[in-house]
């Protein structure tokens, strides 16, 4: 059996109940200890699956990763990543988001990272980049 035609019987009854089709999600976390180097690498993904409601046709889905590392002798070199993907449509009109954050720190503040990209279809109609800077 794939696993998208693995649903539990609960999971079924509310897709049913709200009426809508979706393709399952598939989540992981990893845990990294490179020994060699000391860095610790924690990943998180998330694929949330595609929701397609029947009564309107418009779908919905999205992907998050996030990435958190360390080093054993250097606190400063924490730093966490994120990257989210949020899609809406129907048919043949299709929207989304691209958001990517990083935070990472330095003696005196952290840093933070971050970008928005909107797409209809394949062209991007928005994007913005922003840097901040907090002391501790």
């Amino acid at each position: 059996m794939a696993q998208d035609d693995v649903v539990s019987t609960a999971d079924r009854q509310l897709l049913n109940r709200h009426s809508f089709n979706r393709k399952l999600a598939e989540i992981f976390r990893r845990l990294i200890r490179d020994v060699g180097t000391g860095e610790t690498t924690y990943r998180m993904y998330d694929r949330d699956g595609r929701i397609r409601f029947d009564s309107h046709g418009l779908e919905m889905g999205s992907v998050r990763e996030h990435i958190f590392r360390i080093h054993d002798d250097d606190p400063l070199s924490a730093s966490a990543q994120t990257l989210w993907v949020k899609e809406t449509g129907r048919s043949s009109w299709q929207v989304s988001t691209v958001t990517r954050a990083t935070l990472t720190s330095a003696p005196e503040s952290f840093v933070i990272h971050a970008e928005l990209d909107a797409y209809e279809g394949d062209r991007r109609v928005y994007s913005s980049c922003e840097r901040a800077f907090s002391a501790t």
